[in-house]
C-alpha cells in the first residue's frame, strides 16, 4: 500500500530537530525515538501513539479513529483521518502528542546496542591490519625465496 508522501514530509519537517529515526514499516513511514514508535503515516492517515491512559479520551475526538490493520484495534494508538491533518498546526499538535508520549517510555536501545558500531569498527580494523600484516608477510617470504 501506497503512503501519502507529502504528509510523510511534512511530518519529518516537524521532527528533524527531534532524535528521531524514520523508518518503512506496515506499508507506510514511522518516526521513531529511542526505538519507539511516536507517529507515523499509513495510507493517507496519520498514526499517532498516544498510550491507554488518553486512548478513550482521543478517541472522543471527531477527526480520530482507532488505529486497525488487522481487524482488531490496536489500543494505545489512534488514526487521524485527512481532514484532521491539512493545517501544519493541527498536524504539529497530533505529532506534539505522538512525541510526548514516546518519550515516556523506556528506551529499546541497550548501551550494547549503541556500542555495536563501535566494536564492529574495531573489528573490522583488527582483520585489516591483519590481512595487511599478513599480505606484508607474505611478500618477504616471496623475497626470501626468490634470492
Amino acid at each position: 500500500m501506497a503512503f501519502d508522501q507529502l504528509l510523510a514530509e511534512r511530518v519529518r519537517k516537524l521532527v528533524e530537530n527531534e532524535k528521531t529515526i524514520e523508518k518503512k514499516m506496515f506499508g507506510g513511514v514511522g518516526f521513531l525515538i529511542n526505538g519507539n514508535m511516536a507517529c507515523g503515516v499509513h495510507g493517507e492517515n496519520l498514526i499517532v501513539r498516544v498510550g491507554k491512559e488518553r486512548y478513550d479520551e482521543i478517541l472522543t475526538h471527531p477527526l480520530a479513529r482507532p488505529f486497525d490493520m488487522t481487524g482488531k484495534p490496536m489500543t494505545g494508538w489512534v488514526e487521524i483521518i485527512p481532514t484532521g491533518t491539512k493545517r501544519d498546526v493541527d498536524l504539529g499538535g497530533w505529532v506534539r502528542t505522538g512525541m510526548e508520549y514516546a518519550r515516556t517510555l523506556p528506551s529499546k536501545y541497550s548501551s550494547l546496542t549503541l556500542c555495536k558500531p563501535y566494536f564492529f569498527n574495531l573489528f573490522c580494523c583488527f582483520l585489516h591490519r591483519r590481512r595487511v600484516w599478513s599480505s606484508l608477510r607474505l611478500k618477504e617470504y616471496v623475497n626470501e625465496q626468490q634470492h
